[in-house]
């Protein structure tokens, strides 16, 4: 397994942005996923999304699009992007 740090002050100013929005998914008080979503003037961006291994394949990845989506779609949007980086973590 390869450990990385919380890079805390890169995702602070992520979400301290006022076209920044953030969702979770919890399970039983545990946070099992998180996504980022940006605003911009042309649209919006899915800056982040991720779900733990342990709650994947169980539609936390689905709740959260859809709420992305759902928020976007709130702040009429006119078109959407998101870059897919698959990171392997079992990689040493």
């Amino acid at each position: 397994m390869i450990v990385r740090p919380f890079q805390d002050e890169v995702w602070r100013r992520r979400v301290n942005r006022d076209s920044s929005s953030v969702f979770v998914a919890e399970n039983e008080g545990a946070l099992v996923g998180f996504a980022s979503l940006l605003l911009t003037p042309e649209g919006c961006e899915l800056d982040a999304i991720h779900v733990d291994p342990d709650a994947q394949r169980a539609g936390v990845g689905s709740a959260l699009m859809h709420a992305a989506v759902e928020h976007a779609r709130s702040h009429d949007v006119g078109g959407a992007q998101a870059r897919v980086v698959r990171y392997d973590l079992t990689l040493e």
